[in-house]
């Protein structure tokens, strides 16, 4: 599996022109090319984090990162560029005036994103080595620009202080500089590269696991939803009350026994540990003697807030009314629901399964939100 598996197959998709004038095969473009993207790879597998790095080229050594002799190439080239996470390009005459090379760059920029959307857009993940000057008047492939029409800077691999006709890439001539320019080139676009798939890689983390709390609280995983409880310091039997009903209606329930979070929201630890893990946050809301109004501000504001900051993870949160809402003032449930906080009068019988739609709609609105 690529490192931006499962939602890719291929972590890179090195796209190039033969230059073949002669047809042989042979082009002294189209062995540097293939032997740059070698020394690519080569390069960002010295370190551990790309072991598995899934490494597209066309006559690759490596079964299932190169043209399956039994596919056709139109479909075998349109899958694994569809399927690829970014795009390594070797920019030369050739290249713009290529139908391959066009649709290589077509099949990439409309498949790729769709594999991750609202990930995938939020990072350049279009590279470009310039192995030959490209005639203004060539109009490269859209993937290839910045969305303006204007070409992407990308890495100049040949000496433009040269002739036009005595420019050749890093690494033809062979003598000490030329391997060194080489070395640095290669070193240089796997760097960039590799840090562009490590960032991506943590986004697409942060949102299996967004997407995974949703499907939690709206029911479509196996496990249940997992919900902080929050009772006031002299609430504890309250606390016992409200936990068990709430197990007993198939939610996780932390902390597992009575421990009031600090008004002034700085958790310890082990407490930001258990709130980061669950899904929604709640606080028990009791006795009228006294007032909750700073618990509903520093944990049913700034913590939420906390979360959010921290792991960009949506936190619902609400009140579960212990006495009924006729036995709090009315200022004390208008604050709450400005503050976003559903209120649940835990005196009714349903209210178990109040949270649960709840949380459904949280889920929804949450995904339509979201991209």
């Amino acid at each position: 599996m690529a490192i931006l598996g499962p939602e890719y197959q291929h972590d890179i998709f090195f796209s190039y022109a033969h230059g073949d004038a002669d047809g042989d095969g042979r082009s002294e473009l189209k062995q540097w090319s293939q032997n740059l993207a070698e020394e690519v790879r080569s390069s960002l597998q010295k370190w551990p984090d790309f072991i598995d790095l899934a490494f597209y080229l066309d006559e690759s050594g490596r079964l299932g990162e190169r043209l399956d002799a039994t596919d056709s190439a139109y479909e075998g080239l349109a899958a694994s560029a569809s399927a690829s996470a970014m795009l390594l390009s070797v920019m030369s005459q050739w290249y713009p005036d290529s139908e391959w090379c066009r649709q290589e760059c077509a099949w990439w920029a409309e498949g790729s994103e769709k594999r991750a959307p609202g990930v995938a857009s939020a990072f350049p993940r279009a590279f470009v080595c310039i192995a030959q000057d490209s005639p203004e008047g060539q109009t490269w492939p859209e993937a290839l620009t910045d969305g303006s029409g204007r070409r992407l800077k990308g890495y100049v691999a040949y000496d433009r202080g040269l002739p036009r006709l005595q420019q050749v890439p890093f690494g033809t001539i062979g003598d000490d500089d030329d391997k060194a320019a080489f070395q640095r080139l290669v070193i240089k676009v796997a760097g960039d590269l590799g840090q562009k798939i490590l960032d991506m890689r943590a986004a697409l983390e942060e949102e299996r696991a967004r997407l995974h709390q949703l499907d939690k609280i709206g029911g479509v995983a196996d496990e249940a939803a997992a919900i902080f409880l929050h009772a006031p310091e002299d609430c504890a039997k309250e606390f016992a009350e409200a936990s068990e009903s709430l197990c007993n209606a198939g939610y996780i329930v932390a902390p597992e026994e009575h421990r009031p979070l600090p008004r002034n929201g700085r958790l310890d630890d082990a407490q930001e540990d258990e709130l980061r893990a669950c899904d929604g946050l709640f606080i028990l809301a009791g006795d009228t003697e006294r007032s909750i109004s700073a618990e509903l501000v520093n944990i049913g504001r700034n913590l939420r807030k906390l979360i959010l900051a921290q792991q960009n993870k949506i936190m619902p949160c609400g009140v579960l009314d212990l006495i009924g809402p006729e036995g709090h003032p009315d200022q004390r449930i208008r604050n709450a629901k400005n503050l976003g906080l559903e209120w649940f009068d835990t005196t009714s019988g349903t209210w178990t399964e109040d949270i649960g739609s709840w949380l459904r709609r949280c889920c929804q609105m949450a995904s339509r939100a979201t991209p």
